[in-house]
């Protein structure tokens, strides 16, 4: 039971090997769920992280659009931009269940000025097949009638990059990053539960997003 409940808080992965900052997998068998309903509260502050990952910047990002014209995505491209990055899997329980809060944050925050969402879906094996993974993605997102920008990590050049600051050590991990590209808080795993990391996320937005730009 206990080991059960671990599962599905958080994909954990073993920094041991290789690519295992990346790209290990977790136990599967859970069901994915839906934004949990009939919980209405006033959003809390943002809570200061104590991430070692916080007050850093992210050393490379090179990302695919998954779907339409085949775009990239760069650190360039984030400039000044408050970013939410949403590492995930379709074959990690966690990640399905968190998955349509994400989104529901990226469509309250879509229309706002130096928004951006990157939800990255990731293989549980490597190398990645990406076509397959592509499907996988696919058909999870059309399951779940969920529409959001998703994106391909080819040869892992991102996930390696929040693995060397130490922020990417389990599945599903959300990274906040403000318009100055600095890592201001990160969560590992997701407790269906309890929906108070979903709104320290949206709180955390907010805030950033009413900062100005320096």
């Amino acid at each position: 039971m206990r080991k059960s409940l671990l599962a599905s808080v958080a994909c954990k992965l073993s920094l041991s090997t290789a690519l295992a900052a990346a790209l290990i997998g977790c136990p599967r068998g859970q069901e994915a769920g839906g934004p949990s309903k009939g919980r209405t509260a006033k959003r809390p502050a943002p809570k200061q992280a104590e991430h070692d990952a916080v007050g850093k910047k992210l050393p490379d990002l090179s990302l695919r659009a998954m779907d339409g014209p085949a775009r990239s995505v760069t650190l360039a491209d984030l400039s000044g931009k408050v970013v939410l990055v949403n590492l995930w899997g379709p074959w990690c329980p966690p990640c399905r269940v968190e998955l349509p809060h994400i989104a529901a944050l990226e469509k309250k925050y879509r229309d706002q000025p130096g928004f951006q969402l990157l939800a990255i879906t990731s293989a549980q094996g490597f190398p990645e097949d990406l076509d397959e993974l592509r499907q996988q993605t696919q058909a999870f997102l059309r399951s779940q009638g969920l529409d959001l920008p998703t994106y391909l990590d080819p040869g892992a050049t991102t996930r390696r990059a929040f693995a060397e600051l130490g922020a990417l050590k389990g599945f599903p991990t959300t990274v906040v990053i403000d318009r100055q590209g600095v890592i201001r808080n990160v969560w590992v795993g997701f407790d269906p539960r309890s929906l108070d990391q979903i709104e320290q996320i949206d709180a955390w937005l907010s805030q950033l997003l009413d900062e100005k730009t320096s």
